[in-house]
């Protein structure tokens, strides 16, 4: 009947990008919110993709439709459409008697020793409370000039997403944070230069319950948390932060133990 094909039309998403070849039925998409309620977001399962359109139908479809606008209906609260789905996954097992701890992957003292970590899913990762555990951490590794972040999927993080923590010249491209807690992809110390941060996107970063101390402001949640401008920002999106967006922290010294290094 009418109200059959009306709601079935409306489960047809048209994206700019042809992702065609690379997103396949099965796997699960995000769409961003466009309204004010940072959490306004939608979650679906891909149905069927149109290899000559690049049309992707859902299996359901979406009841509040008028939310789901397009950048060219409005350049503010245009929506994003991101992938939830990676081949290779990372799930760290819930812990019942403190929620809050799951994995933690880090780069530790890799001084230009080039890193690659490409399309993969975190899933529970970072240890809330407690200091240098995030989803994937680079630590005091200087210059790892040729490393690259990129395409990965960071969904229900217990604390943060990418942090860059005295290390130098990473490209960090194209990764989704979906569900995470503190900040985001942040520059830790302010002694961080020369990293490249390119059409990443999160959605709902939400506030932690518990800081790693009384220095950080991880309890009004910023999705990109910056504390040296010698870096590059190009085509990142916050698309839903219980806090500012994007935050510009920039002191007159470097903070935490990169000082020591960074007297000046």
């Amino acid at each position: 009947n009418e109200e059959e094909i009306i709601a079935e039309s409306k489960s047809i998403l048209s994206l700019e990008d042809d992702i065609s070849s690379c997103w396949a039925p099965g796997a699960r998409v995000l769409i961003t919110s466009s309204t004010v309620e940072y959490n306004d977001v939608y979650v679906g399962t891909i149905e069927s993709i149109d290899p000559t359109s690049g049309q992707v139908t859902l299996t359901e479809h979406i009841v509040d439709e008028d939310k789901v606008i397009s950048l060219a209906d409005d350049l503010i609260t245009g929506v994003e459409v991101a992938l939830l789905t990676r081949n290779i996954i990372f799930r760290a097992e819930e812990n019942v008697y403190n929620p809050g701890i799951g994995g933690h992957l880090i780069f530790l003292h890799t001084p230009n020793v080039v890193q690659t970590l490409m399309g993969v899913e975190f899933n529970n990762f970072g240890q809330q409370g407690n200091l240098g555990r995030y989803p994937i951490h680079f630590h005091m590794s200087n210059s790892v000039a040729g490393s690259i972040v990129k395409k990965n999927l960071i969904i229900n993080s217990n604390q943060r997403c990418i942090v860059i923590h005295n290390s130098n010249d990473v490209l960090i491209s194209e990764n989704v944070a979906y569900e995470t807690h503190g900040h985001c992809f942040i520059l830790e110390d302010g002694s961080e230069q020369n990293n490249q941060f390119i059409r990443n996107l999160g959605a709902v970063t939400r506030a932690v319950q518990t800081l790693i101390s009384d220095a950080e402001s991880d309890n009004i949640p910023s999705t990109f948390w910056i504390t040296n401008p010698v870096n590059t920002w190009i085509g990142n999106v916050a698309a839903g932060s219980g806090g500012p967006g994007f935050w510009f922290e920039v002191s007159p010294s470097v903070r935490g133990p990169s000082k020591m290094m960074h007297p000046d």
